[in-house]
């Protein structure tokens, strides 16, 4: 009856649709899973110029392990040529102790599988996923449209209110054609930490990927995320001269997140209130949330509708809709959803009124059902019993 009456009243909000969404992130989860990546990718950047350093190296032992071929070199490396750059990349690790080192202590704090090249190969797509995860949650672009991303795409523009974060890429969802345009996106200062490790990553794939280190002339031409794996080679990106990366976000979250996504009691009370009392088969208390990219996107457009200080045009702009009625259906029941915004007490009081509105309904059913000559039988029927007597 409780859920029934919920869904009524959904017909007072002419914002609301029927039709499925992408689901909305639940506030806890969707704080407590970016904080940990913002942490982790934080931790990166402290030893980024150890892990230039074994990029270094592994070039070093590239190019000794091409020396014998006199300059008739092929951009994919043959398998003899796999095998002697793994030699001398042995010869590294047991000659310099400073390799050695580094390697053991990126394992030690979780940025590396293990000690070996492999190890740092098996463990790069997984930091370029967190990265594209922090630039998906502070600005709402699409997979698309952060695999477009140039490794120079952040930049900043001078207003009278001090210097706003932006990242440039190519979007084709601006032009009812699909033609491609080169646009920004407003994002947040925090957004830096993603491209610091972006940066060095693609860098360090430049310098000891193929026959030789890459010189790159514009910086325009290259992806922020470019493949480990097809390293120069591979099908280029149709906005560069190189291939992107896959994106690795289930690996990533039953390696390293399950406790973060960890579904709780509350974030299926709020996820109810927030869809009108509609129950999701998928969701279920102690599972996993089931993240999906678009979820950020459309987290971004309801948080920021809900919180009353991005207005709907402004919205329109980041998402980059062509049309109104599109951002406001992505904004969809923006007034039911928690003010992530607001201070602790704004938060508690949304929680509070959804526990009283339930108490509420329960209470009225049960004193339906004891005024009522319905038969009552077990152990709560004979305590309703004992209610209605007395």
């Amino acid at each position: 009856e409780f859920l029934d009456k919920l869904k009524n009243s959904r017909k007072m909000f002419p914002e609301t649709t029927e039709s499925t969404q992408t689901l909305l992130i639940p506030s806890n989860i969707y704080q407590v899973f970016l904080r940990k990546i913002i942490e982790d990718l934080t931790l990166f950047t402290e030893f980024k110029e150890k892990i230039s350093y074994v990029f270094s190296k592994r070039a070093l032992a590239r190019d000794q392990g091409l020396t014998l071929d006199d300059g008739n070199i092929q951009d994919n490396i043959t398998r003899n040529q796999s095998g002697r750059i793994q030699y001398y990349w042995r010869l590294l690790i047991k000659d310099d102790q400073k390799l050695s080192f580094i390697l053991k202590e990126l394992v030690d704090v979780g940025i590396s599988k293990d000690n070996s090249w492999s190890g740092i190969i098996r463990s790069i797509s997984l930091w370029q996923t967190r990265c594209i995860v922090l630039i998906a949650a502070f600005t709402g672009m699409r997979k698309n449209e952060i695999l477009a991303i140039p490794l120079n795409g952040l930049s900043y523009l001078k207003t009278v209110q001090g210097n706003i974060p932006v990242v440039w890429s190519t979007t084709t969802k601006l032009e009812e054609n699909g033609a491609p345009r080169f646009t920004k996106w407003v994002t947040s200062n925090i957004v830096q930490i993603a491209f610091d490790v972006a940066r060095t990553i693609t860098t360090g794939i430049l310098e000891f990927s193929g026959s030789s280190k890459a010189i790159i002339d514009n910086e325009r031409n290259v992806p922020l995320f470019m493949s480990v794996e097809k390293g120069k080679t591979g099908i280029p990106h149709p906005s560069f001269d190189f291939t992107v990366t896959n994106l690795a976000l289930d690996q990533l979250i039953k390696g390293y997140y399950r406790k973060e996504l960890m579904i709780s009691k509350y974030d299926i009370e709020e996820l109810e209130w927030f869809l009108y009392g509609k129950e999701t088969p998928t969701i279920q208390e102690g599972g996993i949330w089931p993240l999906a990219l678009h979820q950020f996107r459309r987290s971004l457009a309801v948080y920021a509708a809900g919180s009353g200080k991005v207005s709907y045009p402004t919205l329109k702009s980041q998402l980059k809709h062509i049309s109104l009625v599109m951002t406001t259906y992505y904004a969809d029941s923006n007034s039911r959803a928690i003010d992530i915004l607001s201070n602790d007490n704004g938060v508690k009081s949304l929680k509070s009124e959804w526990k009283e509105a339930r108490a509420r309904m329960e209470s009225d059913s049960l004193y339906s059902i004891v005024t009522s000559d319905i038969p009552l039988s077990g152990i709560a029927g004979k305590k309703l019993s004992v209610q209605r007597i007395t």
